[in-house]
């Protein structure tokens, strides 16, 4: 084995390793935005008492069962933004 080769073999390992650490920190780059997402739309949540409430983008707060029920209850509809399907079955 001469010289070259050892290099070549040197650099294809460098370039694996590398590779490695570009998708780990492409996957941590993920996990990082999905966590902000996930905090971005869960802050409007409030417990006063025993009770739960929606902060609704107004200065309007609503009962949490309203939250994604389909029906309107903050002005502007702010309760009903981002919903799939509803949070609470009655």
């Amino acid at each position: 084995m001469n010289a070259v080769c050892v290099i070549s073999i040197i650099k294809r390992s460098e370039v694996t390793t590398l590779r490695r650490y570009t998708n780990m920190l492409i996957i941590i780059i993920i996990i990082i935005i999905i966590i902000v997402i996930v905090i971005k739309t869960e802050k409007n949540y409030v417990i006063t008492g025993n009770t739960a409430e929606w902060a609704c983008e107004t200065d309007q707060c609503i009962n949490i069962t309203a939250r994604c029920d389909f029906v309107s209850d903050c002005r502007h509809a702010s309760d009903e933004h981002n919903c799939s399907k509803p949070l609470f079955y009655e």
